[in-house]
């Protein structure tokens, strides 16, 4: 007996999916504070990382312009008690004033170069864009 031979129907146009949603944007965090060139053509900008109620992390991005055989960055933290940690410079605290030299692997800038250094400080507030002071 023969059996009937089945026909393609062409399938059904697929319609558009809708556009995805666009996610919401993140809160913005503050703006770094760049410092206008040091004496010596070095210039520096602060960038806070992370802040909760007993301290803070922050960066800081020290560029040359000229070789800087050294250089320094202070910046005003009247909620400051104590430094915790740094890396790429040695700091102090006195009297709500941290002040960064250059150290080990980050003393020495040549012309156009920038290092990445950092700190770890005891606050019960975080400084969100200290105005900075360079030397170098």
């Amino acid at each position: 007996t023969p059996r009937p031979t089945v026909t393609p129907r062409p399938t059904a146009t697929p319609a558009p999916s809708a556009t995805p949603p666009v996610p919401s944007p993140s809160p913005t965090p503050p703006a770094p504070s760049p410092a206008p060139p040091g004496t010596g053509g070095v210039s520096a900008q602060y960038l806070l990382q992370s802040a909760w109620g007993e301290g803070y992390v922050a960066e800081v991005v020290v560029t040359a312009s000229a070789a800087a055989g050294a250089w320094s960055v202070s910046w005003d933290s009247p909620a400051a008690s104590g430094i915790v940690g740094s890396w790429g410079m040695d700091c102090t605290l006195a009297n709500g004033r941290i002040t960064c030299r250059g150290s080990g692997w980050a003393q020495s800038l040549a012309a156009g170069q920038s290092v990445r250094v950092g700190i770890q400080v005891a606050a019960s507030a975080a400084p969100a864009a200290p105005a900075l002071a360079v030397a170098g």
